[in-house]
């Protein structure tokens, strides 16, 4: 039941695991926040605070069953990447809560979900990802770059993508794949003067390509992810970068105002994941890959290890579960 007493389900909600639950009690359909230390749901503090101090409150019996007969059904169609189990079903008393007069005795749904990230095939992975889609891939010289993914998104022959990453990698290797095999008509990177070919194709106008400070660029994903409006940065302020945009002024400072960037599709490289999803990197593989975990409408996380949920370290788990569609295992 939604805090508003109106049920409502948000697709990347898959709450329990911000705070190293595996499970959710009647939690995947509210504003999803877990307390660690009571071990109850967050959506709970009012009707606790209603019992302690004697305070009448009004019930919508039902909101919790429907919910979760209409995720049920959105599971069905094939319309959630995230694969939502069910594990109990029951009804449950209100205890100590006082019902309004009038009203018959509340009672509500409890329900334990666990939602698990799908395993499938590379192939089956970019089968999502169509011509003129921006993607977003992880990766610094192609250290951190899912390799099994962009081979297959070159199999596929995709045309006419914007890739928003670092950098084009080498020819041959990393997203130079795409480079080599004309997938691309726009790059967003912060360099390309490891791959030749790049800069060919800029040069004679057949790719357009957007050169952008590296820290900017990370930080224009972070705003994407975070749902901002942009970030205020000096850098570029006084040069080429700064034509076109719009400066304003803090405390006296000109700063260039940069628009958060997004994503179709984001493919990551992790070197272990769950199966709910969490997410492990391996030392510097780790680079823009937790960013654009948050910055694209679907993510796809290429691992090289996958083990039960309970295994990984939460202290080591760097991308939780919640951001991550489907998992391709090498």
């Amino acid at each position: 039941m939604s805090m508003s007493g109106v049920p409502y389900y948000i697709p990347k909600a898959r709450f329990g695991y911000r705070m190293g639950h595996d499970k959710l009690v009647d939690g995947m359909i509210h504003d999803g926040l877990w307390c660690p230390f009571g071990d109850y749901h967050m959506g709970l503090t009012a009707e606790n605070i209603a019992v302690k101090y004697n305070i009448v409150r009004r019930w919508r019996p039902g909101n919790s069953y429907g919910s979760a007969k209409a995720l049920s059904q959105l599971a069905q169609k094939g319309l959630l990447f995230c694969a939502p189990t069910f594990v109990r079903l029951r009804p449950a008393s209100c205890s100590g809560m006082k019902v309004a007069s009038g009203e018959r005795q509340a009672r509500f749904i409890a329900l334990e979900v666990r939602f698990m990230a799908r395993t499938v095939t590379a192939a089956e992975a970019v089968s999502h990802i169509k011509d003129g889609m921006t993607i977003m891939v992880g990766g610094f010289m192609a250290v951190g770059t899912p390799e099994s993914l962009i081979d297959a998104l070159v199999a596929k022959g995709v045309r006419d993508l914007t890739l928003i990453s670092n950098d084009t990698a080498f020819p041959g290797r990393g997203n130079g794949k795409l480079v080599d095999a004309g997938c691309l008509k726009k790059v967003i990177a912060s360099h390309i003067g490891t791959n030749p070919i790049t800069g060919q194709l800029m040069n004679s106008g057949k790719l357009e390509v957007t050169l952008v400070p590296q820290g900017t660029l990370a930080e224009q994903i972070r705003a994407g992810g975070a749902g901002l409006g942009g970030i205020l940065t000096p850098t570029g302020v006084g040069t080429t970068v700064e034509k076109g945009k719009t400066v304003i002024t803090v405390n006296e400072r000109r700063y260039l105002l940069e628009l958060p960037l997004r994503a179709d599709v984001a493919l990551l490289k992790a070197h272990k994941a769950d199966a709910a999803g969490n997410l492990v990197y391996r030392r510097s593989a780790r680079n823009f890959n937790p960013i654009m975990a948050m910055a694209a409408d679907l993510v796809i996380a290429e691992v090289e290890e996958l083990v039960p949920i309970g295994e990984l370290d939460p202290d080591q788990v760097i991308t939780p579960g919640l951001f991550i569609d489907l998992i391709v295992k090498l």
